[in-house]
């Protein structure tokens, strides 16, 4: 029983090695800072260290024995923390709860939690930037992994954006086919390259349908993305038959596009998938 929870407590405590935007929504960094050669500063890490050595199966049994009073501290410290966003305030109260369980071996009064869910009110905004950044990337993977014709669209827009390139413009390639169905358009040679998603765009919105991005809701999620951009100019959509704003994604969020797809290609993939003007 103490070799497993050693090694449960153990593996808890490694950071990984790169952080997803939703790792970062719930892991804490420690900044690790330089102490100069200060030798009290050397003999309290070290003694610290010799603690810590030889009280690692207690620690852990410690640990183990407040567990439970885990979940109330949680509670009293969501209690203290309202108008976040709830995956984020769950996350930053689970960290602090058990954190003060830690400390102090009890759950915090409301005062106490209210005292310290203040002092990291700062940490607390960092770490929203994060869950923002986490739901832009799910709404992008969402879309990307929509089937059509065999492949993602993930795939079709790749393989537009390298045939584009090496052999220009085709409205009859299928990619270029498929794409256009959704009104997204693709420009690689003028002052905003990238690729556009027209907003309100009804095959778009057809795939995000049932989700938490129906409606308009995709397109707040996906202008979050790192790559997004608002395009200088409205951009021209063949299916609509004139200019429109549109939301414009840098090229480098693209997959690496792969080959074709087996299949008969003498039907068109893109029956069924956008709108027909």
């Amino acid at each position: 029983m103490q070799f497993s929870l050693r090694t449960t407590f153990f593996f808890s405590g490694i950071n990984p090695a790169g952080l997803s935007p939703a790792d970062a929504s719930r892991i804490l960094l420690l900044e690790l800072v330089m102490h100069e050669n200060d030798q009290e500063a050397a003999r309290h890490i070290t003694a610290e260290l010799s603690h810590f050595a030889n009280a690692g199966p207690k620690w852990c049994g410690y640990m183990a024995s407040k567990a439970l009073l885990v979940d109330p501290a949680r509670e009293a410290f969501e209690a203290e923390m309202p108008g976040l966003d709830a995956r984020l305030r769950t996350n930053i109260a689970t960290l602090l709860g058990a954190a003060f369980v830690a400390l102090h071996g009890r759950v915090p009064v409301s005062e106490e939690a209210k005292l310290e869910a203040s002092e990291f009110a700062s940490t607390t905004a960092d770490h929203a930037e994060e869950v923002d950044r986490d739901d832009a990337g799910e709404a992008l993977h969402h879309l990307f992994a929509h089937l059509i014709s065999g492949s993602s669209l993930g795939q079709w827009l790749a393989r537009e954006h390298r045939d584009l390139i090496t052999d220009g413009i085709d409205d009859k390639r299928m990619s270029a086919r498929i794409i256009a169905s959704l009104d997204i358009m693709m420009r690689v040679r003028n002052d905003d390259p990238g690729f556009f998603l027209l907003r309100g765009a009804p095959g778009i919105e057809r795939i995000f349908r049932d989700t938490k991005w129906a409606g308009d809701a995709w397109t707040h999620a996906i202008r979050k993305l790192d790559g997004a951009f608002s395009p200088k100019n409205p951009i021209y959509f063949a299916n609509i038959r004139k200019k429109a704003r549109a939301i414009g994604l840098t090229f480098d969020i693209l997959p690496d596009p792969t080959e074709e797809p087996d299949g008969d290609f003498g039907t068109d993939p893109t029956n069924g998938v956008g709108p027909r003007y």
